[in-house]
């Protein structure tokens, strides 16, 4: 996952890390994509979703 910019923000990168360890535990239940917009992220929304289910 890219380091952006936003996610210099203490209370983003907590986030970030509780729905990776959320993730993590699920035994490949759940997955977890901290997405946002297409300027910041170089890609579609849709396109980040795909990239997080592996789609």
């Amino acid at each position: 996952m890219p380091e952006l910019n936003w996610l210099g923000d203490r209370k983003a990168r907590e986030k970030r890390d509780i729905g990776m360890v959320w993730a993590a535990v699920s035994n490949g239940r759940c997955v977890f994509a901290m997405v946002t917009d297409a300027a910041t992220a170089g890609m579609s929304v849709k396109a980040q979703l795909r990239q997080a289910i592996g789609a």
